[in-house]
């Protein structure tokens, strides 16, 4: 099937207006530059919800869930709901000042083939069905493209606080954030050894996760936002998600650091935690610096972090049904 490429990726959504890449990294290097310099010591304020659309009823996946918990925190924005111009006066609401309020998601559209022409899903998805493997390659394609819409802050939204009157915006307590902590760590199927030494690694020679005791963090918070991070590159096994790192080039290493970061900041958004930074931020220079090179170097990682959080919690989910039968 065909699909565009990353380059045609850019460069359409460059003609429209919007670079996709820029949009990225000047929002996470914003908040990079903060722990750089000590004034923010979090990656994602998980103190808030996870970012959700309250008329849609979704919530928001991948490079839009980090980007709009990181603007929700920038600008103090009580709530991190969010909605476009369209569902906010269909549902009644308006906006108090659309101009500059707005914020931009990005997501996938997909157009479908058959035969070389223009169809709809369901005309393509019944005949996918019919048609043979050797078939579909003749006859079939695809071509995805990206695209991004403007969507408004509650913060900026009158009319409308009903449909978030019933919502907790405030952390779990201790207990229930320890809880699905723990339950993590008990059914992802990490092999987690507590060791005297003050130091916590992945080992990839033995396939363990290396943790000191926990007397050595100074929260529960920061034990956990370590020990998550430390999963992140436990999925990178060749029996899990195979990411292939040349240990001798410092540009894979910091590539492999922020996957496990961001890893880290999924999960411990998951457990309502602060997402502390762990010394993967000795890297943010390398991070910054890899933009003069690479632009989509931050949207990779955001991809693979996405999917090492997705393997580690379905691990749990799996883990949870069969001993629970």
């Amino acid at each position: 099937m065909q699909t565009t490429t990353n380059e045609n990726i850019m460069s359409t959504t460059k003609k429209k207006g919007f670079d996709l890449y820029g949009h990225v990294n000047k929002i996470i290097k914003e908040q990079l530059g903060k722990i750089k310099d000590g004034t923010c010591h979090y990656l994602l304020d998980t103190s808030l919800t996870a970012p959700f659309n309250p008329i849609s009823g979704t919530q928001y996946t991948r490079t839009n869930w980090l980007l709009l918990y990181i603007v929700t925190s920038i600008k103090s924005y009580r709530f991190n709901a969010w909605a476009t111009y369209k569902q906010v006066t269909g549902a009644g609401g308006t906006l108090r000042d659309a101009k500059g309020k707005s914020e931009q998601i990005i997501y996938f559209n997909r157009l479908y083939y058959i035969d070389g022409k223009k169809a709809d899903y369901a005309s393509y998805s019944a005949l996918y069905k019919s048609l043979s493997l050797e078939q579909r390659i003749k006859r079939l394609s695809t071509k995805s493209f990206l695209k991004y819409s403007n969507i408004f802050n509650w913060n900026n939204i009158d009319g409308l606080d009903h449909l978030i009157e019933n919502i907790d915006n405030s952390a779990e307590n201790i207990e229930e954030k320890n809880t699905t902590a723990k339950e993590i760590l008990d059914y992802c199927g990490a092999d987690i050894v507590i060791e005297k030494r003050n130091v916590a690694s992945y080992k990839p020679s033995r396939d363990i996760v290396s943790m000191p005791q926990r007397k050595h963090f100074k929260s529960e918070d920061k034990y956990y936002s370590t020990l998550f991070h430390e999963l992140g590159h436990w999925t990178l096994h060749k029996s899990r998600l195979n990411r292939i790192i040349n240990h001798e080039k410092i540009e894979e290493v910091a590539f492999e650091e922020l996957v496990a970061e961001l890893t880290s900041a999924y999960l411990c958004a998951k457990c309502g935690m602060l997402s502390e930074v762990n010394d993967a931020a000795a890297y943010i220079d390398h991070w910054l610096g890899a933009l003069e090179n690479d632009e989509t170097f931050f949207y990779r990682a955001i991809q693979k972090a996405q999917d090492a959080s997705d393997f580690i919690l379905e691990q749990v989910n799996i883990n949870q049904k069969a001993i629970a039968v």
